[in-house]
């Protein structure tokens, strides 16, 4: 075997999974910092390091590039379509199918006639090149979203269209990109049309029926729980052949298709397919963005030149906001709403892994200039990843739409110890959202003036129903133990492991016996509901003080004693720290510190 493949390929992986670790710790968009790598892994290396080690795509993989990279989008679409709930649309369907279709329309003819007169393209290579930057893609939609945490109905409408829009752009192509090769063909019109209905057609037909085998097998128990993931990741690559079979390139589609049903059917349990598939996907996006960046060259740099930039700004611009415009145009959307759509649609991997599978065929066949369309496709990937991740953040702040560093806290529970909580951080102006479903408990909380919602937390459409703006933490503390992981586990994917906290109801064992679940175990080694629950009733209280250099840190302790019980940090710039086992408060002067206070010590102290 030769050694360079294998180590090509281990490359890949460890440069694609430590690429997308230090956007994380960076707060930068994945994929510039996966294309970055992948340039310098490939032709950066081959320009070092003329006979060293480099990763060498068509070397390692040869004729099955191209269709490793087919599937590997396919898997990577039916993992979106997974995460899209009917709920979610409500009154905002209206607008996802206007940016699927009139949106699509328009961004289509706008990016074709920018591109025949700026990038100098000719006619059937501008209608191929407009028709792949139709679409933008959960790979970059999804992340971005996550990141800049927007109203639910603006999220909902994003994540839709960048998920829908993947395999209607790329259909769209496949069909362009056959009147090219057809060069004969009088009437093209009349052949896109046709084969966009096939697709529509057969992506459609084959992705429920695919669906619905998989909905039958487990709901009959056909397949042990071990096979599940593995079941249903090989029915997804089948359903890809066999719709590509019977309609070239419907197979996005059908895995697409096949992704919404099982996530809006309720016959059989899948959550547990839905966390491994989000692993898979992040594997699969990592690997092909180092892959297709790769395979640039620094020829290929010199089509980052002025008519590239102004392609860039005429889709930003001119095309975007045209497209949202008209599609919004009779829809109940505020115009902040609108606004903030406009600013978001970046391009991701299926626009970089179409583009690569159809100039490769173009070259093949001979056609003039099909070499530009992958340097030119890669210069609007990451020019608006730039402009749409750097700026999407301060635009929804601009318009009110989010909060750079929300510190809100969606508390779980709202019995008299939450409701106090929730009743001091609420006159720290933080806000706090409460989760029960005992309706007494959420009517008290209520009369006393603090938010609650009735309802389980691990229903489906409590975070349809509810508003998380300028909420960033999830604090569970129910007296169920279990309710209490699973609710952790449930928004750790929304909040991140760092801001998930839950409280062990009796002691230590709570944890011990839940070690696979999430959650930051809360304030102190001894803390458990039950025991803060009995101070609480004993007529402990919860008091905010401020440390001063005259009242500091160690006063509180010989004031209060040692049975006080730091909860939370309200630090003077606005941050809320959350006080977990093992952890000392960091608390500078100016900084206001939340604590329990047991009843026998503010008689001691009063004495």
């Amino acid at each position: 075997m030769d050694e360079s493949i294998a180590v090509g390929l281990a490359s890949t992986i460890v440069l694609g999974i430590a690429a997308q670790w230090f956007a994380w710790r960076l707060r930068l968009p994945s994929i510039l910092l996966l294309l970055s790598a992948g340039f310098v892994a490939g032709p950066g290396m081959a320009w070092l390091w003329p006979d060293g080690p480099r990763i060498d795509p068509d070397h390692m993989l040869g004729d099955l590039l191209l269709p490793f990279v087919s599937l590997a989008v396919a898997v990577i679409l039916f993992d979106g379509g997974l995460s899209l709930r009917l709920r979610e649309l409500g009154q905002a369907g209206t607008t996802v199918v206007g940016l699927i279709t009139l949106g699509a329309a328009i961004t289509w003819a706008g990016a074709a006639i920018a591109s025949r007169y700026l990038l100098q393209l000719n006619w059937d290579l501008a209608a191929l090149f407009g028709a792949i930057l139709v679409v933008t893609g959960p790979t970059v939609i999804i992340p971005l979203l996550r990141q800049v945490k927007t109203t639910p109905k603006v999220a909902a409408i994003l994540k839709w269209e960048g998920i829908l829009i993947d395999p209607i752009g790329a259909t769209l192509a496949v069909l362009t990109a056959g009147v090219i090769l057809k060069a004969g063909t009088g009437d093209a019109a009349t052949l896109i049309a046709t084969g966009l209905g096939r697709t529509i057609l057969v992506g459609t037909l084959v992705g429920v029926l695919a669906a619905g085998l998989i909905v039958l097998m487990l709901w009959r128990y056909w397949v042990p729980d071990l096979l599940h993931s593995g079941v249903i990741l090989a029915m997804v690559i089948g359903a890809n052949a066999l719709a590509n079979h019977l309609q070239s390139e419907s197979g996005l589609l059908a895995a697409t298709v096949m992704g919404v049903v099982l996530a809006n059917q309720r016959l059989a349990r899948i959550r547990h397919v839905i966390e491994f598939k989000e692993s898979l996907g992040v594997v699969l996006v990592s690997v092909l963005f180092i892959l297709l960046a790769s395979r640039l060259t620094f020829n290929d740099l010199r089509e980052m030149s002025v008519g590239s930039l102004g392609m860039l700004g005429v889709m930003v611009l001119l095309v975007r906001p045209a497209a949202v415009l008209a599609s919004t145009l009779f829809s109940s959307l505020r115009w902040q709403e609108r606004v903030f759509l406009a600013c978001v649609a970046p391009r991701g991997i299926v626009a970089a892994a179409v583009t690569s599978v159809f100039a490769l065929e173009l070259m093949s066949e001979g056609v003039a200039d099909a070499h530009r369309l992958v340097p030119l496709m890669f210069v609007m990937i990451v020019g608006t990843i730039i402009v749409y991740g750097l700026g999407a953040g301060p635009a929804a702040r601009l318009l009110k739409l989010s909060q750079a560093n929300p510190q809100g806290v969606l508390m779980v529970g709202a019995h008299p110890l939450a409701r106090e909580l929730a009743r001091i951080l609420h006159s720290r102006q933080v806000r706090c959202l409460l989760v029960d479903s005992n309706r007494r408990n959420v009517r008290t909380a209520r009369m006393a003036g603090l938010e609650a919602i009735e309802g389980s937390i691990l229903s489906e459409s409590l975070l349809e129903q509810a508003d998380l703006s300028g909420v960033g933490k999830i604090m569970a503390i129910t007296p169920n133990s279990e309710a209490n992981a699973l609710a952790a586990d449930r928004f750790v994917s929304h909040f991140g492991s760092k801001e998930v906290y839950r409280l062990p109801v009796v002691d230590e064992e709570d944890l011990a016996d839940t070690e696979h679940a999430h959650g930051r175990p809360l304030f102190s080694k001894n803390a458990t509901f039950g025991r803060l629950n009995q101070l609480f009733g004993q007529g402990a209280t919860v008091k905010a003080t401020k440390v001063t250099q005259q009242f500091t840190l160690e006063d509180f302790r010989n004031h209060h004693g040692k049975d006080a019980l730091p909860l939370f940090v309200h630090h003077e710039d606005g941050r809320l720290t959350v006080v977990t086992q093992g952890q000392s408060p960091g608390i500078n002067d100016g900084d206001t510190l939340i604590a329990l206070i047991p009843a026998v010590k503010d008689q001691a102290s009063a004495q």
